[in-house]
């Protein structure tokens, strides 16, 4: 493990090179608790708020792990067990250069204190997929060829704003997407 300078907290080699500056967004490390780490059954875990010049912020969150497909389940298991209530689950579509793109869950969830939109996504691989089963299928016929378990949950979310807001998440998401393909 590798100690990140900015924050104190530590992540595996690979992780430790995801970056703190994406764009036009800083980001700034939330400690994850050890009960959380130890349910996920990896230490490969980021939190991070990335925040722009005029004060939006989104947070990233990134499960990994390389050896264990039991560190990912979809995250509105996590939000209904923190008491939110899910108000819609749909698909969208990011698009990225040259009319590439790829599919996404996006969550939106109520809790007492407002509304949560996330949108998450798995990967097997640098394989980027929005189904848990189609992952878990992918991870379990590498395991029986011997090619590894390496995988990850990917979300970013909001706790504020409308569509403008919506739109500038899904502009860190297609900033973000270079970096994970580098380091997952």
């Amino acid at each position: 493990r590798i100690e990140t300078a900015n924050s104190g907290i530590s992540y595996s080699a690979r992780l430790d090179k995801f970056p703190a500056k994406i764009g036009n967004w800083q980001g700034e490390d939330i400690k994850v608790e050890d009960r959380v780490l130890d349910i996920l059954g990896t230490d490969d875990v980021i939190i991070r708020r990335y925040e722009d010049k005029s004060g939006n912020s989104v947070i990233l969150t990134v499960v990994y792990s390389d050896n264990n497909r039991d560190s990912f389940h979809p995250p509105e298991y996590c939000y209904i067990g923190g008491g939110a209530k899910l108000i819609s689950k749909t698909k969208e579509k990011i698009p990225l250069d040259l009319g590439k793109g790829f599919i996404v869950n996006k969550l939106v969830m109520k809790y007492s204190r407002g509304i949560i939109k996330a949108w998450y996504w798995y990967s097997a691989g640098d394989i980027f997929m929005d189904n848990y089963y189609l992952q878990q299928a992918d991870l379990a016929l590498k395991a029986f060829k011997g090619t590894g378990l390496d995988g990850a949950l990917i979300r970013v979310s909001i706790d504020r704003g409308g569509a403008e807001m919506e739109s500038r998440a899904k502009d860190f998401i297609r900033e973000t997407v270079p970096f994970l393909k580098k380091v997952l």
